[in-house]
């Protein structure tokens, strides 16, 4: 998958770190996804004040599709379809020797199945799902920036996914 862009601590960098054998390693994997009225979900922190795509951690012995699926149908309720990938992300946090590569897709919705079901992590930010047009979602991403530094990195991951797929047509 082609990279996006590499992150170093939150900051957008030419190269990432190459001594990383300490470090903790977190394979994930998101998407942007439409639905059938050209509306995407975005997830939406009431504690922090800002919004986060959909996804998360690839656990041990499972594909990125695989947890891609499982990661939608957990944080928003759905099943998707026509996944393809946009590209990577590489993330690299040298003050807690934090390495991670998020990979990203779009995907459409197939057909809504539950309610989301957050993790306590997710509910202690107070996680809130949103659905809302491409150019709010252009906006909102921009506009809702967090103060904390620890989200400040996941926001400036997602939208530049959000740049990368709203420029394409899926």
């Amino acid at each position: 998958m082609k990279t996006i862009s590499t992150l170093v601590n939150g900051k957008i960098s030419k190269k990432g770190i190459k001594n990383t054998a300490d470090w903790k390693k977190r394979t994930a994997a998101r998407a942007i996804i439409l639905d059938n009225q050209n509306k995407i979900p975005l997830l939406w922190s009431n504690k922090y004040l800002f919004y986060k795509i959909p996804g998360g951690g690839i656990e041990n012995g499972e594909n990125i599709i695989k947890a891609l699926k499982r990661e939608i149908m957990e944080e928003l309720g759905i099943k998707i379809k026509n996944i393809k990938p946009l590209g990577e992300i590489k993330e690299y946090h040298t003050k807690n020797k934090y390495y991670q590569i998020s990979y990203c897709f779009t995907a459409k919705v197939k057909k809504k199945v539950k309610n989301p079901e957050f993790t306590q992590e997710e509910k202690s930010i107070e996680m809130e799902l949103k659905w809302i047009t491409k150019q709010e979602a252009l906006e909102k991403m921009k506009n809702n920036i967090p103060k904390e530094q620890d989200y400040k990195s996941i926001h400036l991951r997602d939208c530049l996914f959000m740049n990368k797929a709203l420029k394409i047509k899926y």
